[in-house]
């Protein structure tokens, strides 16, 4: 099935994850899209990027208090991030090193910045 690219307008095919024309990573301006348009549907929440790291010793420590915050999250990660971040995949540099992306929703922003910035500080 085609599809139109967002940014240039190019046709393309499912199989394609990034426009020939334009460079745009279509996986990721699909879900953005999809994103935008079931928020704005719903009336529902904007997520907003909170953090990025590439280790993963502080994330179970931040998940664990924003739980009990009780501030939703997201968390993306694994070895093709860059899928999310609109980025094209490199097929020679594959796997990806491991990181981790965690959203929050935009009204809850700054608290979910308090509770970051509490996990980061040491002795916590």
């Amino acid at each position: 099935m085609a599809r139109q690219c967002p940014e240039c307008g190019s046709e393309w095919i499912d199989s394609v994850q990034v426009c020939g024309d334009c460079g745009t990573n279509m996986v990721a301006a699909e879900l953005a899209a999809e994103h935008e348009d079931g928020a704005a549907a719903a009336g529902g929440p904007s997520l907003v990027l909170l953090w990025k790291m590439e280790s993963g010793n502080l994330l179970e420590a931040l998940v664990d208090r924003l739980e009990k915050a009780d501030i939703p999250y997201v968390v993306v990660a694994g070895t093709a991030v860059s899928v999310f971040e609109e980025l094209p995949l490199e097929p020679d540099h594959l796997p990806e090193p491991w990181r981790a992306q965690v959203w929050v929703v935009e009204e809850l922003q700054e608290r979910a910045v308090r509770v970051l910035n509490q996990v980061l500080r040491p002795g916590s």
